[in-house]
């Protein structure tokens, strides 16, 4: 409780420059990066400018990078650090820098726009791929499928599309069209031998109609054709009431 006396120390700017240096520890200051120093109260010692500054009280000690909008309304990466001890003697200084978030992040931001780039070159190349591909095969195959159609349709001379310039594309096309021609080709048959067949079903009902109304001694109609003709006559006299005998 009693005044001994006054231990004073004179510090020159150039130490604390050095100090200050060392605690940054970067071969030369970044652009626009500012360089503070702070004692433990958070009152600025260096630069001389802004000496007694109060800067960001509630900061850490520990080092800690993290945006920051300041007084002045810009937005800036902020990062402190404690300055080491020396000579075993903490001061309880800092070292606080920061950098407005436009230089600090120029390559980040760069990167981003280089992967949005390549993000819509990349888009632009699959499109145009997919538009080949879409050329190359879909059109081909819609018009093999439009081909079939008609088949379905029962067109018995579809027009197929010129060939394509993909192997399997053009393959399908000539077995659609092998298997059209076989199809027509039995289908003519088909239609051929019904045609036989009915023709021979009628010469047969024919002749059981002759021999059915004919007598097969004389050849004349024998009394069941008189029959129909009676009454196909009777029908007739009912409708129009013309006589007959």
């Amino acid at each position: 409780g009693t005044l001994v006396g006054v231990a004073v120390a004179l510090v020159h700017w150039d130490w604390v420059w050095q100090t200050t240096q060392r605690a940054f520890a970067v071969d030369g200051a970044s652009p626009a990066a500012e360089l503070w120093l702070v004692d433990r109260d958070g009152s600025v010692l260096y630069p001389s400018h802004s000496a007694g500054l109060q800067v960001l009280p509630g900061w850490p000690r520990t080092v800690r990078h993290q945006v920051a909008r300041w007084d002045d309304g810009r937005r800036y990466l902020t990062s402190v650090a404690a300055v080491p001890p020396t000579h075993g003697t903490e001061l309880g200084w800092r070292v606080l820098v920061r950098q407005p978030v436009e230089y600090a992040l120029a390559d980040t931001w760069a990167l981003r726009n280089q992967l949005i780039f390549m993000g819509l070159l990349g888009a632009l190349l699959i499109t145009w791929v997919a538009y080949r591909t879409a050329s190359r095969m879909a059109v081909p195959l819609e018009r093999l499928t439009a081909v079939a159609r008609q088949i379905e349709a029962g067109n018995h001379a579809p027009v197929f599309p010129p060939p394509a310039n993909v192997l399997e594309i053009d393959r399908l096309s000539q077995s659609l069209r092998s298997m059209t021609q076989t199809l027509l080709a039995h289908e003519h048959e088909l239609e051929q031998k019904i045609r036989q067949r009915t023709e021979a079903l009628e010469q047969a009902n024919a002749e059981l109609e002759r021999r059915a109304t004919t007598d097969p001694l004389t050849g004349v109609h024998n009394r069941r054709r008189l029959q129909d003709k009676l009454d196909e006559l009777m029908r007739i006299r009912q409708r129009t009431g013309r006589e007959f005998a």
